[in-house]
């Protein structure tokens, strides 16, 4: 395990601390001019060193706490020697346990990103406690920097500032939908700042910087997307305000509420997934690595009998739209893993060569990993059939689906899929592929640093499907368009004209908006300009 990743430590950049800092004076250029500041989680103290590079006549009492005594050190070491007009209390604690002894006028960070199975028992509560003291669903607390900034909240002044660097999976997942409207009730203003790069580039985490005013000079939410080159600002674009009264993602917010009633009527023509089929996630073997083989391990170590054809992610698939036995020999070609350890049997039932394998297990500690810990046997992987179809929960420029017609199984990367009665999984995969459904996959889908697009099973299930029933001879020919590895948007000129022109009558002028709002959405995503 990583251990940022365990202590959610993640420190800021220079140039991007300076560009918070005077975005923040700038705001807050009217109000007094001593301030009193909070940093709950200070590292190395690069905000209140911004801070007091760029303070002018303003005066600053500071509260720094930071749970770390080297770094609140190096915080200390800041204001040796420097203004006698600014002032310092250091708390050496964890801030869900800090008690503070004044409210502040602006809060700043960068909050650490700790996941809740990461977190002692102690944090957890706590963390509950602040959702509940807010009257929030304690349920919904996933991460600690929730907490941080909901007790930030708690700890402002009337009119008070807080500006936090945060995972920019806050404007889109679920669980952050109730803080979400949690803020849009108690902040006149709120300003979402957006990056055309990572900014954490060792973790790949797409951030925003959160700017909530609880007295804002311009009411209502709004979005400034700043470009950066080489570890600098180079510019900040307006994007304007917009409102969220019918979006419970605010990762959408390049969408007019033109745009959302034209997709909203398109929508309503189609089937949804689930209405279609069954999708399920696959198999969990909690160790990838040690019970998916490659051939050659297999091979070397006699276990032939005890294995059967997985899929492990996307990228092991060749290009076109099914699985068959020629992909099969592929990976056992390439020696890729693609063989599921399967064993169901008490342990002394199994020959030397299987148990020795097992012992090797054993040594590398998988028997104490949590899903293994969960099973009457560490080893036995819980088996389901093969899907009739597979759906890769993450994609890049756009999501794979796939029809299995070699019957392999496959991971948790892939949801399974059995089709209802009365509906053709191959025309199914047909149908998906089309301008709207990959739109709505933009829409309702989340995307993480890198562009990496992921559609939750409910997600996926939601998406609309304008199904129609094909012949074998048109799954084949969009099957050969995959395979040539045609360029995505010709494949989507063919099939659009067939499935949404010439099936559902949708004009040219339509399809054409839905391309343009697709193509838009995309790039956002993939950072393209």
């Amino acid at each position: 395990m990583n251990s940022n990743k365990i202590n959610g430590s993640y420190y800021t950049p220079n140039y991007l601390a300076e560009f918070i800092i005077k975005e923040v004076i700038d705001i807050n250029a009217e109000k007094d001019k001593e301030l009193k500041v909070l940093e709950p989680s200070s590292g190395d103290g690069i905000f209140i060193n911004s801070l007091l590079k760029n303070a002018g006549n303003s005066n600053y009492i500071f509260d720094i706490v930071e749970r770390e005594p080297d770094e609140l050190n190096k915080v200390r070491n800041q204001f040796k020697g420097g203004d006698s007009h600014h002032f310092a209390y250091y708390h050496p604690i964890d801030f869900l346990k800090f008690q503070a002894e004044r409210s502040f006028d602006l809060i700043i960070g960068n909050p650490p990103y700790i996941g809740r199975k990461h977190l002692s028992k102690e944090q957890i509560e706590s963390s509950q406690k602040i959702f509940s003291d807010n009257l929030l669903d304690p349920n919904n607390f996933k991460n600690i920097w929730m907490a941080f900034l909901l007790k930030s909240y708690n700890l402002l002044n009337v009119d008070g500032t807080i500006c936090f660097i945060l995972p920019a999976e806050f404007l889109q997942v679920n669980y952050t939908n109730e803080i979400r409207n949690f803020l849009i009730q108690n902040f006149e203003e709120i300003r979402i700042y957006l990056f055309n790069e990572l900014i954490f580039h060792d973790i790949e985490q797409d951030v925003i910087i959160l700017h909530l005013a609880k007295k804002g000079k311009a009411q209502g939410i709004k979005y400034l997307e700043v470009s950066t080159l080489n570890d600098r600002v180079i510019s900040v674009k307006n994007m304007g305000k917009i409102s969220h009264v019918n979006n419970d993602k605010w990762s959408n917010y390049l969408l007019d509420h033109q745009e959302y009633d034209f997709i909203k009527s398109i929508n309503e023509n189609f089937y949804k997934v689930n209405e279609l089929c069954n999708a399920t996630a696959g198999i969990v073997t909690a160790a990838n690595d040690f019970f998916i083989l490659n051939s050659s391990s297999v091979r070397n170590m006699q276990l032939d009998n005890y294995v059967h054809p997985i899929i492990k992610k996307s990228s092991n698939l060749s290009s076109g739209l099914v699985v068959n036995e020629d992909n099969l020999k592929m990976l056992n070609d390439e020696d890729i893993p693609n063989q599921l350890l399967v064993l169901n049997e008490d342990i002394q039932n199994y020959p030397e060569f299987v148990t020795k394998y097992l012992d090797q297990g054993i040594t590398q500690n998988i028997h104490e990993r949590y899903k293994c810990r969960k099973r009457n046997r560490w080893y036995e992987v819980p088996m389901l059939s093969a899907a009739e179809a597979i759906f890769f929960k993450r994609s890049g420029k756009f999501p794979k689906l796939v029809v299995n017609d070699a019957k392999i199984l496959n991971t948790d990367t892939g949801y399974r899929i059995l089709m209802k009665d009365g509906y053709d999984v191959k025309s199914f995969v047909y149908s998906f592929y089309n301008s709207f459904t990959l739109l709505m996959s933009e829409i309702c889908g989340r995307f993480y640093g890198g562009g990496v697009l992921e559609l939750t099973p409910n997600e996926f299930k939601r998406l609309p499907i304008p199904y129609i029933q094909i012949s074998s001879y048109q799954f084949d020919k969009l099957d050969e368009l995959f395979k040539n590895q045609t360029p995505i948007e010709e494949i989507l000129e063919y099939t659009d004209k067939k499935i949404l022109i010439e099936t559902f009558k949708l004009d040219e002028k339509e399809v054409e908006r839905i391309r343009k709002i697709k193509t838009k959405l995309m790039k956002r995503r993939l950072k393209l300009n």
